[in-house]
């Protein structure tokens, strides 16, 4: 029970503190690898849940949304492939993710898109702007995310692609 307590930081003094929480560890960890991509300077190995924002290399943030009417999870929308998630100003987002040819990325839009965001939250929870786009991996951790729109989405997204799927060839046709 000593070393259990000493590990989450019950009982513990300051010279045997652990390093990170428990929580941060079990939900918050950060890993860097080259299918995750523009990992901030500075990031951290392990986040306290309450400062998670959609960091690369972090879990995607759990976000309630609607679709025709249920009520599903972000976290619902990952697990066979890549998924793009942007917001109601993001459909060029979209229109490159459709271009994609043979990664099986799916793409959504939240807000005035095919998921609403009843709660108001998605933006914030994810660090995005309406028009910024956020690609988490199959595995449901952030692969990338442009907090903005850029001026070409296509060829953005073929570089995240390609060095998330560490590929060379050409993904996407013109």
């Amino acid at each position: 029970m000593a070393r259990w307590g000493s590990r989450v930081g019950e009982g513990a003094d300051e010279a045997n503190a652990p390093l990170l929480d428990y929580a941060s560890i079990a939900f918050g960890y950060s890993y860097r690898s080259t299918a995750v991509v523009a990992v901030a300077e500075g990031a951290r190995p392990a986040y306290l849940p309450s400062e998670l924002s959609g960091q690369p290399g972090t879990r995607a943030p759990h976000v309630w949304l609607d679709r025709d009417g249920e009520r599903l999870s972000t976290i619902d929308l990952f697990g066979r492939h890549y998924v793009l998630l942007t917001g109601s100003d993001g459909g060029a987002w979209v229109e490159a993710a459709r271009s994609v040819t043979d990664t099986g990325v799916n793409a959504h839009r939240i807000g005035d898109g095919d998921l609403a965001d009843a709660d108001g939250i998605w933006a914030e929870a994810y660090g995005v702007s309406d028009r910024g786009a956020v690609l988490i991996r199959p595995d449901g951790y952030v692969a990338w995310r442009s907090a903005d729109a850029v001026d070409d989405p296509v060829q953005q997204l073929t570089s995240v692609l390609r060095a998330s799927l560490s590929r060379e060839r050409t993904i996407f046709t013109g």
